[in-house]
């Protein structure tokens, strides 16, 4: 909403309303009347004095009205106003820099008051309503948790012209030049040969660092969409790219995409750590390109919410990753674990627990916030966290961030990953990864399991760094002729979620990959050998049997 400034409305004391506000954080249109309708929102005066604050009602309002409606930025924008243009009505709403936010997101975000249901998920086809035919649509997607988030179908779709940024690069390399040269020769080959999408235009990126930001703005169209999971680093990338390039946030008139003329104030997107906030499209002039802010998508709208499962100090840790410390990806400090006949594991904070085969000994560099801790058996990790959750202050407290739920074995799901040579990444979809690598003489001793919360996918991939290293060697040695992704092997592949007390895992997992492959039969690989004669000896390059994911 915008206020036009005239004479005779100077002079009869009152503001000309001509747009409504839309929320800073979730880009809903604004309404004070019914608190029970979406967007309410309570109006700021626009002063505030000292006595004034008693004719509040309570405390709460007070703070929300502290925190949430810029009380500051209001009094500073009324003395400027009253210079320009003099007295006007104290009990009128304030100037459109405001940075206005509805209740729900005001409890939120300043009062942890999170309820799940107010921040229900979007599917990709709620999401899709918002972008024209024929648009301009960059799929933001997470690097560090690829290829989790990245959906193909809304990738090729042929009515609209799509690319593809990576962000968050600084969750797995410390090297931006990584990002600048060799991640978007990877991932060009990777649409063009592995998915067969013509469009080759990726950028990898990090918007906290502002590493390769100028390559992000380079790639933008005239009018584009951010189009990407909940906290896929849209906004942040936005507001990075208002800091270096200048823009304004504008309100956009329901069936037109472009900015309304003179509807713009200076305000960035609303960025929190809190999954679904965005519930409207935002618009955003950056430089002289038009940035269409959307709300994030999901796959499957039901799954379980993570804010049943994890503690909520734990859980903002995991989330917040701008906190990420840099160290751990240029010291590599690892644990060590040893594979035991008891079933010895190894957890982050409770989250979940890594089981190795008997007699491997294996590093675990990881890259999830938390306390890491290794426990006798499963069963022995599981008492001690319904022991500590039970007590005040344990000693073990400090290794448990998570809730009740997750104090019992048949709240998980026990997750078998297909045969390895050498290191892989776990991903944990929404909550991180971490590299797995077993030592010494390579020696085929049993399948490796995970045991992570229901409703959480996971997936094992090469690493990525290595990956995109290896894949421009080649590039440069072939002067562009031989595709930078790996096209002998899959490099990535889901899981296999077994029952509790199968033994025969590799066997099973066989049946699961037939059944998964039986309508792409061109991606099945080495099935007319014996698998022991596969993976029982090292090769030159991870074989990587039974892996598969389905794009």
């Amino acid at each position: 909403m915008y206020w036009r400034w005239g004479k005779q409305a100077v002079r009869k004391g009152f503001w000309c309303v001509k747009r409504f506000k839309s929320c800073n954080a979730c880009g809903v249109k604004l309404q004070s009347q019914n608190p029970a309708k979406i967007g309410f929102y309570k109006p700021p005066k626009a002063s505030l004095r000292p006595i004034e604050t008693a004719h509040l009602r309570d405390l709460k309002e007070l703070k929300y009205m502290l925190f949430s409606q810029g009380v500051k930025g209001l009094q500073e924008e009324e003395q400027k106003k009253k210079e320009e243009f003099g007295e006007h009505d104290a009990d009128e709403e304030g100037p459109e820099n405001t940075k206005l936010v509805c209740k729900r997101c005001s409890d939120a975000l300043y009062h942890n008051n999170y309820d799940a249901e107010g921040f229900r998920r979007f599917s990709a086809q709620e999401v899709h309503r918002f972008v024209p035919k024929g648009s301009n649509v960059f799929h933001v997607v997470s690097l560090a948790q690829f290829p989790f988030h990245f959906d193909r179908q809304l990738f090729a779709d042929p009515d609209l012209s799509t690319a593809l940024l990576l962000s968050k690069g600084d969750l797995i390399t410390p090297d931006k030049g990584l990002l600048q040269r060799k991640a978007p020769v990877f991932f060009g080959d990777f649409l063009r040969s592995k998915l067969k999408i013509s469009s080759g235009k990726a950028v990898a990126f990090s918007a906290t660092q502002k590493w390769n930001v100028q390559s992000v703005y380079s790639v933008l169209r005239g009018n584009s969409y951010l189009l990407g999971s909940p906290n896929s680093g849209k906004s942040t990338l936005i507001n990075t790219l208002l800091a270096r390039y200048g823009g304004r946030k504008g309100d956009t008139e329901s069936g037109n995409d472009r900015l309304s003329a003179n509807v713009t104030h200076e305000i960035g997107a609303g960025v929190s750590h809190l999954p679904n906030m965005t519930r409207n499209q935002q618009s955003f002039l950056v430089g002289e390109k038009t940035v269409n802010d959307l709300p994030g998508y999901s796959k499957e709208t039901q799954n379980v919410s993570l804010d049943a499962l994890v503690e909520p100090k734990f859980l903002e840790r995991v989330r917040k990753t701008h906190l990420f410390s840099k160290s751990k990806l240029v010291k590599q400090t690892y644990d060590s674990l040893k594979g035991s006949s008891h079933g010895r594991c190894y957890t982050v904070s409770g989250l979940f627990y890594l089981i190795p085969p008997a007699g491997t000994i294996n590093q675990v560099i990881n890259f999830i916030p938390g306390n890491e801790k290794q426990y006798h058996s499963l069963e022995k990790a599981l008492s001690v966290v319904e022991r500590e959750l039970n007590s005040e202050s344990g000693a073990s407290k400090q290794f448990v961030g998570v809730a009740q739920p997750l104090a019992s074995k048949n709240n998980f799901v026990r997750h078998i990953l297909p045969p390895f040579q050498g290191t892989v990444e776990v991903v944990l979809k929404d909550i991180g990864h971490f590299q797995l690598k077993a030592t010494g003489k390579y020696e085929f001793l049993g399948l490796y399991e995970i045991w992570v919360p229901k409703g959480i996918d996971v997936c094992i991939r090469e690493p990525m760094v290595r990956l995109i290293e290896k894949g421009y060697e080649t590039h440069l040695e072939s002067r562009g002729k031989k595709s930078s992704f790996p096209g002998k092997r899959p490099v990535f592949s889901s899981t296999y979620p077994m029952e509790f007390e199968e033994n025969a895992t590799l066997s099973q997992v066989q049946e699961m990959y037939l059944e998964r492959t039986k309508n792409n039969l061109m991606s099945r690989r080495l099935l007319d050998t014996d698998p022991m004669q596969t993976i029982g000896q090292v090769q030159v390059e991870p074989p990587n049997l039974y892996w598969y994911y389905e794009w």
